[in-house]
């Protein structure tokens, strides 16, 4: 049997989280130092919508590159285990 929730995996994932945070927070500064004003003046003080629609569909694309990267490590990581756990569910799957 396996065990999808030990320690290893809920410590790994808080670890993956934090890099995740931080690094969406580094690219939310660089793309604010990047833009001609500073966005969030605009968005909470001045109430620019249409800024806040393009931040956030930033944000949106920026936490889907995050997590895919952070995936692909994960799998590069634990490629053998991953392709094991695989492996058994299709096995499972196909004995029923």
């Amino acid at each position: 049997e396996f065990q999808f929730l030990n320690l290893a995996s809920v410590f790994s994932s808080i670890v993956f989280a934090l890099i995740g945070v931080v690094v969406f927070g580094l690219c939310f500064v660089i793309i604010d130092k990047l833009t001609p004003y500073q966005l969030w003046l605009e968005i909470v003080e001045k109430q620019n919508m249409a800024l806040g629609m393009v931040v956030a569909a930033l944000c949106l694309g920026i936490s889907i590159i995050v997590a895919a990267a952070i995936q692909v490590k994960l799998i590069l990581l634990c490629g053998n285990t991953f392709l094991l756990m695989m492996a058994v569910a299709f096995k499972k799957a196909t004995d029923s």
